[in-house]
């Protein structure tokens, strides 16, 4: 599936576009919301690395609609015990699922050598497994998981920042552009 650096940059990209012309850039909690938003599918790992097989859970009910709505409630729920402002819950709540959804969209473009193809898209309504006919994406290969990984992540990563750097540049343009704040 897409790597981290893919998600993450996706997720620049997607909050340069949008965030407002002025302010924090770096610090921002609405970019670092987004980023994490952006792996947290990825997180279905944990579990499995202490399971000892880390694919086990991996691209289920994590890797899902189910599983984005869950992510939203819990944003939601959180933003609401730190600020008590139900407006900023509801904001970051539909950041997260726009970021969990575009990790989604992500990986349902990369390719899947091993079976089950793809992910459970569309728990739990559907155990069912979906993967784009199209593939565009490498799979990074991460088994065994140690830190032959790195190695084997280098190639994909340089094809990640190939697509996406770009992408970022062409957010920043329309953003200095756009009609509104």
């Amino acid at each position: 599936m897409t790597t981290p650096i893919g998600h993450s940059l996706t997720a620049i990209a997607l909050w340069t576009a949008f965030r407002p012309r002025a302010g924090k850039v770096l610090f921002n909690p609405w970019l670092w919301l987004a980023v994490i938003s952006a792996n947290a599918p990825d997180l279905d790992f944990l579990p499995g690395l202490i399971a000892g097989d880390e694919s086990i859970f991996h691209r289920s009910a994590g890797h899902s609609t189910g599983g984005a709505g869950i992510y939203g409630a819990l944003v939601f729920g959180a933003v609401i015990l730190i600020t008590g402002k139900s407006r900023a819950a509801l904001a970051a709540s539909a950041i997260g699922l726009s970021l969990f959804g575009s990790h989604l969209l992500l990986d349902l473009f990369t390719r899947d050598p091993a079976p089950p193809y793809g992910m459970q898209l569309f728990w739990p309504f559907s155990r069912e497994y979906h993967l784009s006919p199209r593939t565009f994406f490498p799979n990074l290969d991460r088994h065994p998981f140690d830190l032959s990984v790195v190695g084997r992540a280098l190639p994909v990563a340089a094809f990640e920042l190939v697509i996406f750097l770009p992408l970022l540049a062409v957010a920043e343009a329309w953003r200095r552009r756009r009609p509104f704040p």
